[in-house]
């Protein structure tokens, strides 16, 4: 059987809605007026404050049993073993400091080289964001990506503007070139030639 259909009921009613007012924006004042609001914002931010406090105080527990455990590790050797401790120690944080030397170099290296590399890029007419594909390890690294780019990106530009450039002449009505092309479609679907 055939289920029933039900008349859809249409609104034709076109009237536009009513205009809203605009809406004025909350001024953070007028909000702390309101007392439930206040307790709501004291909630927060004392969660948020506690959060904070029990971290700082994980961070210095940690920090202050390390100290006695080193200082319990030195208390336990002797003169000669504390002085190499100590050594291998400041040794440590010689390194370390290096490390984060080095890095910052590298970083400022690399600001320096892509400032130098945009430079060549404009020099070469070439668009900026072709910035972000080229290595920036060393300088000669720089100037060797900025070659291999440049012999790849302008012929890759010069076969887009010939492409574009190509004129599409409609195909000559008659001719020899409709017999070609009926011939050619025949060939293709294995028909003998007319």
């Amino acid at each position: 059987m055939a289920e029933p259909i039900e008349n859809e009921v249409v609104d034709t009613n076109t009237e536009p809605e009513p205009e809203q007012p605009e809406q004025t924006p909350v001024v953070f004042g007028d909000l702390l007026k309101d007392k439930s609001f206040q307790s709501e914002l004291g909630r927060y931010v004392n969660k948020a404050l506690d959060t904070a406090k029990a971290k700082w105080e994980k961070d210095a527990q940690e920090r202050i049993s390390k100290a006695k455990t080193e200082g319990e590790k030195l208390a336990k050797m002797s003169a000669e073993e504390r002085a190499k401790a100590e050594a291998e120690q400041r040794v440590a944080e010689i390194l370390a400091r290096e490390e984060q030397m080095n890095e910052r170099e590298a970083v400022i290296m690399r600001r320096e080289l892509r400032a130098t590399a945009l430079d060549a890029l404009e020099q070469r007419g070439l668009p900026a964001v072709l910035a972000d594909v080229l290595n920036y390890e060393s300088a000669e690294a720089c100037n060797t990506s900025i070659e291999a780019l440049e012999k790849a990106f302008r012929p890759a530009v010069q076969t887009g503007v010939d492409e574009r450039m190509k004129p599409n002449l409609p195909p000559k009505a008659g001719g020899n070139d409709a017999a070609a092309a009926h011939a050619a479609m025949r060939a293709a679907i294995g028909l003998p030639p007319k």
